[in-house]
């Protein structure tokens, strides 16, 4: 059996319930990008990783090494049971670092040593790396989607939803980049992945769908501070396009019930809006805020700023469905989705 995992094969394991990656690197490194559902073992924290750098170019190699030594001998109980608990469960426990150098190479050749049935990712997350870079515009164009184009608050990502509650295959682009693509899209989500990491957990999704055309969302090229990859942009731009619509009334609901009622992130949107829609109208939307007037806030921007904004797609839309009868339009895109899948 082989142990040690080359990157080029990574697609068997990617994605498998019986498969879980280890990643070895410190906390920070862990949370800036890793293979989506990796668990963080860290051989070291992140101000012992420093200090093992400094010691490293300041110092010696050899002095660094046994500095790491004496760091990681104290935590290498806890190690060791944690990563037997988890070959109890999975199939395929395996480790990775950043470059597959030291971090990984070494505690793979001690859990070898005391017969644990360890692999190992050659190349550690940059080989992961560069096999997503290899295969993600591939796996993006060989979808076929159906990509749903609507004014801001016609309930395309509710719309969404339903259709992945079906069954349907779903690529949800705002929830991957964890925020609603515009100046207020980031309020009451947090922070957003990297755009390594955004990549990653677009190739994940994709890669776990069956055959069948994939649902989606019309984005612009960013997502707040996130990129669509190329491949994903074409294929989307030479998909079927269906128009989302609804009321005003319905719309203006809709955000009031999407975006949460944070004064201090509001007001700072607000600001960022001054230029495209004048400092006049910001004042107005301050004393709205002030008084908790949101419906006018919402109403206002629809109107005045996003409707003025949105660009409207560059093709015909096959047809149109009202979310007010989110039933109906469920309906119709499902019927749709059969019978494009029917003359693939």
């Amino acid at each position: 059996m082989n142990y040690e995992i080359d990157p080029n094969t990574l697609e068997e394991y990617l994605n498998r319930p019986s498969t879980q990656f280890v990643d070895v690197r410190s906390p920070s490194e862990f949370s800036t990008a890793t293979i989506p559902g990796a668990v963080n073992i860290p051989l070291f924290s992140d101000e012992e990783r420093e200090m093992i750098g400094y010691t490293y170019v300041q110092k010696s190699t050899s002095e660094a090494k046994r500095l790491g030594v004496s760091m990681v001998s104290r935590r290498l109980p806890d190690i060791y049971a944690r990563i037997e608990a988890l070959m109890t469960i999975y199939d395929d426990v395996i480790l990775f670092c950043s470059r597959g150098g030291m971090r990984s190479c070494t505690l793979f050749e001690l859990l070898r040593a005391l017969k644990l049935p360890i692999k190992r990712l050659k190349g550690g997350y940059k080989g992961y790396r560069h096999f997503i870079l290899n295969h993600l515009d591939a796996l993006t164009l060989s979808y076929n989607y159906i990509v749903l184009w609507g004014m801001t608050g016609t309930g395309k990502t509710q719309l969404l939803m339903r259709l992945k509650d079906e069954g349907y295959n779903v690529l949800d682009l705002e929830g991957l980049a964890n925020h609603r693509g515009s100046l207020l899209g980031h309020i009451g989500l947090g922070t957003q992945p990297t755009q390594k990491h955004f990549e990653s957990l677009i190739y994940d999704a994709l890669h776990s769908m069956p055959e069948g055309p994939v649902f989606v969302e019309s984005e612009s090229r960013k997502i707040g501070s996130v990129s669509l990859p190329q491949g994903l942009v074409t294929a989307m731009a030479e998909s079927p396009y269906i128009e989302v619509t609804d009321t005003l009334e319905h719309r203006v609901e809709r955000l009031l019930l999407t975006y949460p009622k944070d004064h201090d992130a509001i007001k700072k949107a607000l600001e960022l809006m001054s230029p495209y829609i004048g400092k006049a109208p910001v004042s107005r939307l301050f004393n709205a805020l002030d008084n908790n007037d949101y419906a006018m806030i919402a109403t206002y921007l629809i109107e005045n700023y996003y409707d003025r904004n949105y660009k409207r797609a560059l093709k015909p839309f096959e047809f149109t469905v009202s979310s007010s009868d989110e039933n109906t339009a469920v309906a119709a895109l499902t019927a749709y989705a059969s019978q494009l899948k029917s003359a693939l």
